[in-house]
């Protein structure tokens, strides 16, 4: 509660935070330092003074309001709930998150600036024109894109954990204050931006996420790596957009009336385990050319059903076989170590346990696993948020 004479202000914590970190930003520049002390302005008429000044200047970071933030949800929430396909499935849940994910990478960090013409960025397209549609309505100035697109991972992640703990992990309001790309929301020319290949075998994905988000606030370590590679549990992969086809994780969410693309929880790394955890990798699975290129993804070699053209959810099935799930050598290496013997086609032998195994075991255990992996990919993903930039983030 600020109180100067007939003024009474009444802020939340966070608005207070905010106040506190731009009193300290113009503090910090000299001129308005020596008009503060000859003046000796109170705390509320320095706020004023900061909200003239902020149009000023360098660009600055934009520290959104309590209630800003709130409504900044609410539309984002709104944009994922208005987009159903297949009776009940929200394809926006995973689209934002791999949204927030591709914005973050490269040198600029989250800045609010996707390369659509970047073929690792196929099939963005449709989930930024209806996010920036909704970031258009905010009021101007009161929220940077950047923090817009990461707020929308989080409101995607807590949609996504609903019904299977851990919702309150991505409910939390993220830290805000990035800056957007000056031709935000286009990618600048000659930005370096590169991203990972589903044909790796574990010690270079592990190096991309390491160069990428490790830093000197914190590393990115091997069980980050395994736990944000459960991302893949939602959505499906699309020849059109990845080059790859089909879905990770079959339909066990029946029960809560979702599509299994919709739910994010530790099914994934069951699913890697069965049948794989077995002494050989080849008696169970299977790489097999996807249609209408060279790609090699991994199938189980008892779901072949030549006839089906749709799998249960009526998605058209693109390749060779109809498979119930599919994995790539990003995913499978996390059980097994992989000799990737032709890196054009990501033809893969198998060399041993993966030095993961123990992490994804972890993760898939029936006591207390789903729990372990929300946690760990909560680590994770803020890591990937967070530690890249240089602005102050609050």
């Amino acid at each position: 509660n600020l109180i100067r004479g007939e003024f009474s202000i009444q802020l939340s914590t966070r608005d207070y935070t905010i106040i506190q970190q731009k009193k300290k930003h113009y503090l910090e520049n000299s001129i308005f330092l020596v008009i503060v002390r000859e003046q000796k302005m109170s705390f509320l008429t320095i706020f004023l003074m900061v909200l003239l000044l902020s149009g000023f200047g360098e660009a600055a970071s934009i520290y959104p309001n309590t209630a800003t933030v709130d409504d900044a949800r609410q539309k984002i929430a709104d944009v994922i709930d208005g987009n159903v396909k297949n009776i009940n499935e929200r394809p926006f849940i995973a689209g934002l998150v791999r949204l927030a994910f591709h914005d973050c990478v490269g040198d600029g960090g989250c800045d609010g600036c996707i390369d659509h013409q970047n073929p690792s960025n196929k099939g963005l397209l449709k989930y930024t024109k209806k996010l920036d549609a909704a970031f258009d309505y905010l009021t101007s100035g009161t929220m940077s894109r950047a923090d817009f697109y990461v707020l929308a991972g989080y409101v995607a992640l807590e949609k996504a954990t609903e019904g299977k703990g851990g919702s309150e992990v991505f409910n939390e309001v993220p830290k805000f204050g990035r800056e957007d790309c000056p031709t935000s929301p286009h990618e600048a020319d000659g930005a370096n931006e590169v991203f990972p290949d589903a044909k790796w075998n574990l010690p270079e994905i592990e190096d991309f996420f390491a160069s990428e988000f490790a830093s000197e606030k914190s590393g990115f370590t091997r069980t980050d790596v395994a736990a944000i590679l459960g991302a893949h549990s939602l959505g499906r992969a699309s020849v059109s957009n990845s080059g790859y086809e089909g879905k990770w994780i079959q339909n066990t969410h029946r029960q809560l009336g979702r599509a299994h693309s919709d739910v994010l929880d530790n099914s994934y790394y069951s699913q890697i385990l069965r049948d794989a955890d077995n002494e050989n990798l080849s008696n169970h699975w299977r790489q097999i050319n996807v249609v209408s290129g060279t790609n090699k993804q991994w199938q189980r070699r008892n779901n072949i059903n030549q006839a089906a053209t749709f799998d249960a959810e009526n998605f058209p099935v693109n390749n060779k076989e109809n498979q119930r799930n599919m994995f790539l050598n990003v995913d499978m290496c996390l059980r097994w170590d992989l000799n990737v013997v032709d890196s054009t086609t990501g033809e893969a032998l198998q060399a041993g346990d993966s030095a993961a195994l123990g992490d994804i075991q972890g993760f898939a255990a029936r006591q207390g696993g789903n729990e372990a992996f929300i946690t760990a990919f909560g680590s994770a993903f803020e890591k990937m948020v967070e530690n890249k930039e240089d602005e102050t983030l609050i």
